[in-house]
């Protein structure tokens, strides 16, 4: 296969791109943000350097920032585009693939130029709130219908997201559900998964912006103070607001560690975390299915999760392997929730029991296998 992705430099993209290392096939990678190379392991050619000004005029970042809409309509004019450099790309490469990851950075910047070249195969990943959020934005879902009516073929992390992408008008096929950095080598994190008798550990996803709602977490800790005086508290990826609130939190737990959002943890370093946390904590009012809930489970952390759109029951069965928090900005609730956990040891135990059961099917051969043999249905059709 020769294939052209397209992403961000996320270590989600470039995981899966490295699930090709010594597959032998021919591999392009153009970085749409242009930030310069990227850790890749398969071998692959990196398209990057591109942005150039085709024209130089002051305060083009200030123009660009406070009117998007209006820069975006004029830009072709002064600066080189993303669309002109993948057109070109598909006039001097015969590529059977063009694979993009995410919607409005990565899939939308290039409509222009797949419309150009209709006979060329566009695979779509959706990510997180592509389609779940964006399609209430006037806006973004003019764009987003655009898109679909171009793309063949559309990979999701979750059922619900090709639901909606049928709603809105996709008539292509299914490439499948599979998580969005491929699949995990569940053996070689074995050795990090501590029984649950000697988890005293409760890990907080620390986001807080327009989707993510760790303050409501934080807030939770404080209605009932005296259920984790034994207890650590770890939170990973905190923004500033999350690094100041987690502060009084020195008082309730026995030990606070919190990770910055400039402190980027190695996916060994998290699945370790994972394998010593009696609770995962995440919580959002919009999502596709998060990395770090499936990671929790792999490692036997009790998940408590968020559940947008129906998404996490997916993976979750309420009260059976974890819980789902049906209310992610109702601190009380969220409370009642994390109470609920601590005070039913069997259900952690239980929960312990079937999701070590049910991690194999995100093993990364097994995702590895299964997401060629969906390249391959994808190349035959268009043969």
């Amino acid at each position: 296969m020769k294939i052209l992705f397209v992403s961000m430099p996320s270590v989600h993209a470039i995981r899966w791109i490295n699930q090709f290392e010594a597959e032998g096939h021919e591999l392009y990678w153009f970085d749409i943000l242009d930030r310069g190379s990227a850790p890749f392991t398969c071998k692959i050619i990196q398209i990057t350097g591109w942005k150039k000004n085709k024209i130089n005029i002051s305060g083009k970042s200030f123009f660009k920032k406070t009117f998007p809409s209006v820069y975006q309509r004029i830009q072709g004019a002064i600066e080189v585009t993303p669309s002109e450099v993948v057109s070109q790309l598909l006039a001097t490469h015969h590529f059977n693939i063009v694979h993009s990851f995410e919607m409005q950075h990565c899939s939308v910047p290039l409509l222009p130029a797949l419309k150009k070249h209709p006979k060329v195969l566009w695979l779509y990943s959706c990510w997180g709130s592509d389609l779940f959020h964006y399609k209430e934005n006037k806006r973004h879902k003019k764009q987003i219908l655009e898109v679909l009516q171009r793309v063949d073929y559309i990979h999701t992390d979750c059922r619900r997201d090709f639901t909606i992408a049928r709603e809105l008008g996709f008539k292509g096929s299914h490439f499948g559900v599979f998580p969005g950095g491929g699949g995990y080598p569940i053996a070689v994190f074995e050795k990090y998964i501590v029984p649950v008798s000697k988890r005293e550990t409760i890990v907080l996803k620390g986001y807080q912006h327009t989707f993510g709602k760790a303050l409501s977490v934080i807030e939770a800790f404080q209605k009932n103070p005296e259920q984790y005086s034994t207890l650590n508290l770890i939170v990973f990826s905190a923004h500033s607001e999350v690094v100041v609130a987690c502060k009084p939190l020195t008082a309730i737990f026995k030990k606070v560690t919190v990770y910055d959002r400039n402190t980027k943890l190695a996916q060994e370093e998290m699945m370790q975390l994972m394998g010593q946390a009696l609770l995962y904590i995440g919580n959002s009012t919009s999502d596709g299915m998060p990395n770090t809930l499936l990671e929790a489970i792999i490692m036997g952390a009790f998940p408590i999760q968020s559940n947008p759109g129906g998404v996490t029951e997916e993976v979750i069965e309420d009260e059976t392997n974890g819980l789902l928090i049906a209310a992610p900005e109702n601190p009380s609730y969220i409370a009642e929730r994390i109470t609920k956990a601590l005070n039913d040891r069997d259900l952690i135990k239980n929960a312990f029991k079937i999701n070590q059961d049910q991690k194999s099917r995100w093993e990364y051969q097994t995702i590895k296998n299964n997401v060629f043999k969906a390249y391959q249905v994808l190349l035959k059709s268009n043969s």
